[in-house]
């Protein structure tokens, strides 16, 4: 998509756009992107025992102010922030904006949306190498295990397994818990095509949170979970020329 095509776009209430862009793709603008950031994002940022891991904080996060300082018309260092009681940032300010953030390996996800309801994003980079079914022993409920040993007898299982792993983290993300949420306390089945239905938490059967799966780099996964069934939903992904868009926010 042209650069003017994502910045001509506007975020109206009953849609959330999902974003998707490649870290190293924007690294040489970090010095840039590093004078958005506040003080204690610049601080949080050194603290980082990798640059790999210093350069995807400064990235996510600056970006993050732009397109929310894009989207509410906003300088995008004047943007304050807090946090929930499990530590899931919202907008200080504007409570009618909900955003979440995803990163893995070298993409950085995002969902922003203007409608009051809730929404978590989750990216995953496929790692081969996993023992998938032994991670899904520990973490995913039993009826999810039984379901991805019979995707792995037919020669699915990575897939299936990240299908479902982002489905799990984009949800607890979304209810604001994170990793203080167990994530085999929430049991999702197979729907149609690529989605699942969230069926029970705890026990209890939970008709009010949603699925979508998106296309994904090559190598990894990507899921939005949200509590409204007819949100529209919008993907500009890494084929936008995000390196033109960022400077042009700058």
């Amino acid at each position: 998509m042209a650069v003017n095509s994502f910045l001509a776009s506007s975020l109206k209430p009953g849609l959330c756009h999902v974003v998707t862009l490649r870290i190293s793709e924007l690294a040489h603008l970090r010095e840039r992107l590093t004078s958005v950031l506040c003080a204690d994002e610049l601080a949080r940022a050194q603290r980082f025992h990798f640059d790999k891991d210093t350069l995807c904080y400064i990235i996510s996060h600056s970006v993050l102010r732009l397109l929310l300082g894009f989207y509410l018309d906003e300088a995008p260092y004047s943007l304050a922030f807090s946090e929930g009681e499990f530590k899931k940032p919202k907008l200080q300010d504007n409570a009618g904006y909900t955003f979440n953030l995803s990163h893995s390996g070298d993409y950085v996800a995002y969902a922003f949306t203007c409608t009051p309801v809730e929404v978590g994003v989750d990216i995953e980079r496929h790692k081969s190498t996993t023992n998938f079914l032994e991670l899904a022993e520990r973490f995913f409920h039993p009826n999810e295990l039984k379901w991805l040993i019979s995707q792995a007898q037919e020669g699915e299982c990575e897939r299936a397994f990240y299908r479902l792993w982002t489905g799990k983290e984009a949800f607890i993300k979304a209810i604001g818990m994170g990793m203080h949420f167990p994530l085999d306390d929430c049991e999702f089945g197979p729907s149609k095509e690529e989605d699942f239905t969230l069926l029970r938490v705890k026990e209890s059967l939970v008709p009010s949170w949603f699925y979508h799966a998106f296309p994904a780099p090559e190598g990894y996964s990507l899921a939005l979970v949200t509590n409204q069934s007819n949100l529209a939903l919008s993907l500009w992904d890494s084929g936008n020329n995000w390196a033109k868009i960022v400077e042009s926010l700058l």
